[in-house]
């Protein structure tokens, strides 16, 4: 083109193109709020992004669509490419600016701030404080643990591998030789024995509980067994061996049923099965009497009582009543789901969290504040398990003993952690194998057995229930999994939620399941 008109042309395509205020806005807001993480005591990293941080301030005066930077929630995203303990930092400065001037920190005020904590970290003298020798013994000592349990790891850092992915003769070669050594020193870290963790025998018979708490004691990742980081930044997990879920299997969680009905006597007996139960394995039967008593249940606001039975178990740490109950009270409480650990047993259960319940005696006179209460289907006994007083006619040493009696079913489970209505306030003591008697706030109760043993009835299923109930939320587990996922900073139910908070939580609460041993949260964003 002709000078004359080919120099405007290219300016303004210059202009068109490079020159555009938005685009220039876009282009330098894009690489700021896009940079990757500083790591900890990382200066030049950290010069580097305090200097462009200073170009888009210098830019800000030139450009007013630069503003943007200046939003507090810009801001936030800068600070959180920050290290942990710089956020500390900036969190401060920024109190001290807003009590000083009135005013909240603006972006020039974290620029200058990164700028002076940049040349801090850089500072010819005493920049660099950490202890090398220290580093380089402590990873020295780590090497061994990496191959130690996970033995394809390090022979695959040593095999060469072609485009196709095979592995060169002069490769295998070096593999079976890293494998070889890798054998002869491969220490359990649970038993001292010579075979990886994974494959330990001892730890498989631990229970679930005990294998956490070894794994977490010793520093190891819950996804691939090796020490040196955690399962949120685990890039190897193991795949489960009876799931095909990406966990190790020692760490596998079997999915069982919620809570069922007991049998009924006679087609337990006449079956002969054996009935499987949320205590345990259960032999139904009247042989046997359990702490079983008579009480009315009613809200603390409300004045209508129900008559039920309660079953005083020593062996739950939860108390429980039936989902009738719930509904004969008009009561709604807030759905929840719990975890259940019974006798050979991990489960996990919708359930309902009713507060505000009392339990009294017959009499009205006494009334006990029952903890959290949360609902089930059926309480894991029968009213064969309930002791009448003619059963109890037999045994002359009970005599003073009177055992009140309603037409009701058992819809009440007291567990340990309402001690003053399992407190015992008198016992009678057993003889000749029979039963003993405890009187309790809600009067007396039978325990054991409550006829002699013949031999027409030795031929029969012995009568047995076995209760072991631990109730644990699951909201509970994950506070303790990001605890311990995030150690920087414990969850605090006290502290304060943002309506960023609250949208997760609502989300979370509404879209959790359970599948395959796993929980789920669907993203709503």
């Amino acid at each position: 083109m002709d000078p004359s008109r080919g120099y405007p042309q290219a300016k303004r395509l210059l202009q068109e193109n490079f020159g555009d205020e938005l685009k220039v806005t876009m282009a330098y807001m894009d690489k700021a709020l896009k940079w990757t993480n500083i790591k900890s005591d990382d200066g030049k990293d950290l010069q580097s992004y305090a200097l462009y941080l200073r170009g888009c301030c210098n830019t800000m005066q030139d450009l007013r669509i630069m503003e943007e930077l200046d939003l507090p929630s810009n801001m936030k995203l800068i600070i959180t490419k920050l290290p942990y303990k710089l956020k500390e930092k900036w969190r401060s400065t920024a109190c001290d600016i807003l009590e000083r001037t009135g005013h909240r920190a603006r972006f020039h005020n974290l620029v200058v701030f990164m700028e002076k904590q940049a040349k801090n970290l850089l500072d010819p003298l005493f920049g660099d404080i950490l202890d090398h020798n220290r580093t380089k013994s402590a990873a020295i000592s780590k090497q061994p643990s990496r191959p130690r349990s996970y033995g394809n790891s390090f022979a695959t850092t040593v095999a060469v591998l072609t485009d196709e992915g095979d592995i060169r003769p002069n490769a295998k070669e070096k593999t079976f030789k890293c494998q070889n050594i890798l054998d002869s020193c491969a220490s359990c870290a649970f038993c001292e024995g010579k075979h990886y963790l994974k494959d330990c025998q001892k730890l498989k018979t631990q229970t679930r509980e005990t294998i956490v708490e070894f794994l977490k004691t010793k520093g190891f990742c819950f996804g691939c067994l090796l020490r040196g980081h955690m399962s949120k930044d685990c890039k190897r997990r193991m795949t489960c061996e009876r799931c095909q879920s990406k966990h190790p299997t020692i760490l596998h969680l079997d999915r069982v049923k919620p809570f069922e009905p007991v049998k009924s006597r006679e087609t337990s007996i006449n079956s002969g099965q054996v009935t499987l139960k949320p205590g345990g394995v259960t032999w139904t039967g009247k042989d046997c009497a359990l702490s079983i008593v008579p009480v009315q249940v009613k809200a603390t606001k409300g004045s209508k009582s129900v008559l039920t039975y309660a079953f005083l178990d020593p062996g739950s740490s939860g108390t429980f009543c039936t989902e009738r109950l719930r509904r004969q009270l008009n009561t709604r409480g807030r759905k929840t789901e719990i975890l259940l650990r019974t006798m050979g047993q991990i489960k996990t259960v919708s359930s309902y969290e009713l507060s505000g319940l009392e339990v009294g005696n017959l009499e009205g006179n006494t009334f006990i504040e029952l903890p959290k209460v949360y609902t089930q289907d059926a309480i894991p006994v029968t009213k064969e398990n309930v002791a009448t007083q003619k059963d109890i006619s037999n045994w002359p040493y009970l005599e003073k003993v009177r055992l009140n009696e309603i037409d009701a079913d058992i819809d009440l489970l007291i567990g340990a952690n309402s001690p003053r209505a399992l407190e015992p306030w008198q016992i009678i003591n057993a003889e000749d194998n029979g039963p003993y008697a405890v009187r309790t706030v809600f009067g007396w109760v039978i325990n054991g057995p409550l006829d002699s043993c013949t031999a027409e009835e030795t031929s029969r299923l012995p009568v047995l229930t076995a209760n072991h109930i631990s109730v644990t939320e699951l909201k509970d587990l994950l506070v303790q999994q990001y605890n311990h996922d995030f150690p920087e900073r414990k969850f605090d139910e006290k502290n304060e939620m943002s309506a960023e908070d609250h949208k997760f939580m609502k989300s979370a609460k509404s879209s959790v399941m359970l599948k395959n041993g796993h929980y789920y949260v669907t993203s709503t964003a």
